[in-house]
């Protein structure tokens, strides 16, 4: 629960650091408690939108999004696709899936997860696109127990279908 509050009041960007500075314990207990943290965060995302988006209309959207990151030791580090620039550059990827009430014009945001780069989806077999699809159908079941009635049931990935919801 310190952890939550700490999200919350922390001004600047939030890291094992600056949970250690502002919070009870240690930057090392943090570190250790997220390192074996079983914590769901899609349910506990699910719960707080469907008390908080009440249109009838729901929609699932995801959003791949470049984050600037430098380091040799970093996992999944590599090049990705930055919108803003217009090219390729270093650094990571993560994910985001969202719940959209069509309804009321609102978004929010049920989770995220970090892309893995090129030498681990070869490693895997696999292309960006089949990771995306397949991490969404792994979770399929999660966004459905508090959502209903999400009105996507297909994704759109270049131009090819997906029934991961279906």
């Amino acid at each position: 629960m310190d952890a939550m509050k700490l999200f919350m009041a922390i001004p600047d960007r939030i890291n094992f650091l600056q949970l250690g500075r502002y919070g009870r314990f240690s930057e090392q207990t943090y570190r250790n408690l997220f390192e074996h943290e079983t914590f769901d965060w899609f349910a506990f995302n699910g719960s707080i939108i469907s008390k908080h988006l009440t249109g009838k209309r729901k929609a699932i959207a995801i959003d791949p999004s470049y984050i600037p990151k430098s380091g040799k030791k970093t996992p999944w580090i590599g090049y990705f696709w930055s919108g803003c620039a217009g090219e390729y550059k270093r650094g990571l990827e993560i994910m985001g899936i969202g719940v959209i009430d069509i309804d009321n014009h609102e978004c929010m945001t049920l989770g995220s997860i970090q892309t893995p780069d090129c030498k681990t989806l070869d490693n895997m077999d696999k292309n960006l696109v089949d990771w995306y699809s397949s991490y969404l159908i792994s979770r399929k079941d999660k966004p459905t127990e508090h959502i209903q009635n999400a009105g996507c049931r297909r994704i759109l990935f270049q131009g090819n279908f997906h029934n991961a919801y279906v």
